[in-house]
């Protein structure tokens, strides 16, 4: 209630930049309004309670990224309720710089393969469409199955491309209404071949005209 310091630990004097033996009340409060100059200190710990701490998960200061945490300790009674509180600093840049490397390798990696996926995608068009001579049923149906493996492909890159749906930890879904039939057939044609070759034998019992339509995602079901 009187802002009193009751105790700091190593950690948090290096971080505010007090010496060993600045732990009062002013010099603490002082050093971390210095260091931390955009934080409220009193609202924070306002808006905080006994199990639902306030939290403030990305703060810049000299070059530096923090996350702070304002926390009222659970109550022994209700003096204690109103009087006692926890502030954890936590230093994050390391976390944040390998966030934001990992992004940029992702986008330049993403911008690198696209580039001949889409070379690929229109020669096997070309394939396809019989301008370099006529396909025989069979090569034709493989080059159907390598167009849209490339065109999953090229999905997946795009998706890498998508960096803030990434970073946010929210997936795009495109639902459409499939028969999942359809597709557990088209991925067995697409792993039979090294399945037969590894001596293993793929059984899917079903029946030409069941339908088991459901609403998903097919990309993301293709891929589970």
């Amino acid at each position: 209630r009187d802002s009193n310091v009751l105790f700091i630990n190593t950690a948090a004097k290096l971080i505010l930049g007090l010496g060993k033996n600045q732990t009062n009340r002013t010099q603490v409060l002082d050093a971390f309004k210095k260091r931390f100059p955009s934080i409220n200190f009193d609202s924070c710990l306002s808006s905080s309670s006994p199990g639902n701490p306030f939290k403030i998960p990305e703060t810049e200061s000299e070059s530096e990224i923090f996350q702070i945490i304002f926390t009222r300790l659970s109550p022994s009674d209700e003096r204690a309720y109103r009087t006692h509180a926890m502030i954890w600093i936590e230093d994050i840049t390391e976390a944040k710089m390998l966030e934001r490397r990992k992004s940029e390798f992702v986008s330049v990696v993403a911008h690198q393969l696209r580039t001949p996926l889409s070379g690929l995608k229109w020669t096997l068009h070309m394939l396809i469409s019989g301008d370099f001579g006529e396909l025989t049923t069979e090569q034709k149906v493989f080059m159907m199955k390598s167009y849209e493996n490339n065109e999953r492909m090229i999905g997946l890159v795009n998706d890498m491309l998508a960096a803030d749906r990434v970073e946010s930890g929210r997936m795009k879904y495109d639902l459409i209404r499939i028969n999942v039939r359809d597709l557990v057939e088209n991925v067995l044609f697409e792993i039979f071949p090294s399945a037969e070759k590894r001596h293993i034998k793929i059984s899917f019992n079903n029946k030409a005209d069941d339908q088991f339509v459901v609403l998903v995602d097919p990309s993301k079901i293709r891929a589970v």
